[in-house]
């Protein structure tokens, strides 16, 4: 497998993300033994005779074999190369592809979850209802479908449009807000989850997981608050809840067949005594009380950081040594959920704890990349055979938006 990668994206936080991997300053290899630099120290404590001599780590690392190529997308990447693992965003990948076809050259093929994989999953994973509908459906529903609530969440399946972006919406304002939508383009619908307080990004690797992060927390369980902080904030997450977000994610995969992904697990506030906190918001006309429904479902944003609801409190604490987050004590009883999975390569580059973690991530975007066959059948790098179903289809919305970029090129 190729350890070639491009990162393509205009946004320079995401290629400094990238280049902190390189860094490894803030990482620990897999036995937990610090491979944080002399100099990297220094800075926070000053020099002692112990750091003020101490070499760099001999260690060589897999991650360390990893060649990086940055691009800020304002002409077509030319210099992508058959193997090559491939970061990019949605709107870039859809340009580049329009540039190659008119220019004679193979898209560029990126394997991601379906458009109704959500919509599809079991109601133990999602613990809502979730509904995938094209726009000419919704255009003439004269109620919402039951389960959902007056004012569930919506968003496009395959993206994001500025037209469209993820929000909680009643009927009206959800047909309103689809007027310049394509018929054929896909919305996600799901019931608003009250009480969601913390977020994980879970890396699915062949449908394992394989690297986890923090991702967010929410300040504020009031609905209509955005108080959210990530992980590049400085924030606190429950450690505790890595490997049950990486359980969790596993199972889904696994029981919907998803092979390389990322994948969104929030955890349910719980109070004091370690019960669930309030979970589902449902209107007083949706009797089926099962629905243990609440998303606070961030967009599809394709590689930047979502946005959900949750709480923990004033989080911005830092360990003096490292620089690290303190880990939060853990309540009892939590109760995780999935919000939803993404393309793993426009998933935000997280600071991993793990040397191991952040290679696994650069591993999952390089087996994403897929080849046609010329049969009319896809293949990865190595060979394995992928489903049709499998390869990335951007929304007709987001075409309309993107393919035409680069038409001066």
């Amino acid at each position: 497998m190729s350890t070639d990668l491009t990162v393509i994206s205009p946004p320079s936080w995401v290629q400094e993300a990238f280049k902190d991997y390189f860094d490894k300053a803030h990482m620990t290899d897999s036995s937990h033994s610090c491979i944080t630099s002399a100099v990297a120290r220094a800075e926070k404590t000053g020099p002692t005779p112990s750091t003020a001599s101490a070499p760099e780590p001999s260690v060589k690392h897999p991650i360390d074999y990893w060649a990086a190529t940055y691009d800020y997308g304002f002409e077509p990447a030319r210099g992508v190369k058959n193997g090559d693992a491939v970061w990019i965003t949605a709107d870039l990948l859809i340009a580049n592809n329009a540039w190659r076809m008119r220019h004679n050259l193979s898209p560029l093929l990126l394997e991601a979850p379906a458009p109704y994989w959500l919509a599809t999953l079991p109601r133990t994973f999602t613990r809502r209802t979730v509904i995938t509908a094209p726009v000419s459906h919704i255009r003439a529903w004269t109620a919402l479908p039951d389960g959902l609530g007056e004012r569930p969440w919506s968003q496009l399946s395959g993206g994001r449009v500025p037209e469209f972006r993820a929000a909680r919406r009643n009927l009206r304002q959800l047909q309103n807000d689809l007027n310049q939508a394509p018929d054929d383009s896909l919305i996600t619908i799901n019931t608003h989850l009250d009480g969601i307080s913390e977020e994980w990004c879970v890396i699915v690797k062949r449908g394992k997981a394989v690297a986890s992060s923090g991702y967010c927390v929410h300040r504020s369980q009031d609905e209509n608050s955005h108080d959210i902080l990530t992980v590049f904030d400085g924030t606190r997450f429950h450690d505790s809840y890595r490997g049950i977000a990486e359980s969790l994610a596993t199972r889904a995969a696994q029981t919907s067949h998803l092979d390389d992904a990322s994948i969104i697990v929030g955890f349910l506030a719980a109070d004091g005594d370690g019960e669930t906190g309030r979970g589902i918001t449902q209107d007083s006309s949706d009797k089926d009380s099962s629905d243990k429904d609440s998303l606070n479902i961030v967009s599809s944003n394709m590689g930047l950081p979502n946005t959900t609801s949750s709480d923990t409190g004033s989080l911005n604490t830092t360990s003096p040594d490292t620089g690290s987050p303190k880990p939060l004590p853990s309540p009892s009883n939590p109760q995780p959920v999935i919000i939803e999975a993404d393309p793993v390569w426009c998933t935000t580059p997280y600071p991993y704890e793990t040397v191991e973690e952040a290679n696994a991530f650069l591993r999952t975007i390089s087996d994403s990349r897929l080849y046609g066959n010329g049969d009319g059948t896809f293949r990865k790098e190595n060979g394995q055979t992928v489903a049709q179903a499998e390869i990335y289809v951007p929304d007709p919305w987001m075409v309309r938006h993107a393919a035409h970029r680069y038409d001066r090129f």
